[in-house]
């Protein structure tokens, strides 16, 4: 069972699924509701779904994605890749 509360400008959901709780925080309440379902359901990537080997990555693998996908959108891409590989 979700729950959602108001807490100023923004909105608290909580949701429960496989004996997990999940909660969240979101700008309005019709986001919060799509996020609660989509808990519920099992459609919504959660922690309790990933592999445990998943969690445990090396540097060198998390430093290789960051050079793969993030630094090429970068100005100076070349100078921080050159960084990267030492």
């Amino acid at each position: 069972m979700a729950s959602i509360r108001s807490r100023g400008r923004s909105f608290e959901a909580r949701a429960h699924h496989q004996g997990h709780n999940y909660s969240k925080t979101f700008r309005n309440r019709a986001e919060a509701e799509r996020w609660c379902t989509g808990i519920e359901l099992g459609f919504i990537d959660t922690p309790a779904k990933r592999a445990p080997s998943a969690r445990w990555i090396t540097f060198y693998q998390a430093a290789e994605r960051y050079g793969r996908e993030v630094t090429p959108q970068k100005k100076g891409c070349e100078q921080e890749l050159q960084r990267l590989m030492y």
